[in-house]
């Protein structure tokens, strides 16, 4: 099963790519639009990577809380690197801590439900032997 290691590499992959990309060639939308869909989409995509690694980790028997650990760091890492990268690098982009935040309740959020639902699985597993 490693359809969650694929589509976390997948989402790590559009991560940085979306990230890097220089502001010049983003199409020109207003400020409020750029700030609300931005923050949606660091939560969503950094959300759905922590999900997918997790999930990864747990379905093939790797420590739980450890790997969450793990997850969360490298997540985060990336998260603030790409956003010093953008400011030294892409033109047009700036450091935003907002972005990092919305990165950060987006890793814990995709953490979570990966949790609950791994829970859930391993208990109708347990409900269907007995």
């Amino acid at each position: 099963m490693k359809k969650w290691l694929y589509l976390g590499i997948f989402d790590l992959t559009l991560i940085i790519i979306l990230s890097l990309i220089s502001g010049a060639s983003l199409k020109k939308i207003s400020f409020t639009d750029i700030a609300s869909i931005d923050k949606l989409g660091h939560f969503a995509f950094y959300g759905f990577a922590s999900f997918c690694f997790s999930m990864h980790f747990k379905i093939n028997k790797f420590k739980y809380i450890f790997t969450d650990f793990i997850v969360f760091t490298l997540l985060f890492t990336l998260g603030l690197t790409l956003e010093f990268l953008q400011y030294a690098c892409a033109e047009g982009r700036f450091f935003d801590i907002l972005d990092q935040l919305a990165n950060t309740i987006g890793i814990f959020s995709g953490l979570i439900i990966a949790n609950f639902l791994f829970a859930k699985l391993c208990s109708s597993k347990l409900s269907k032997n007995a």
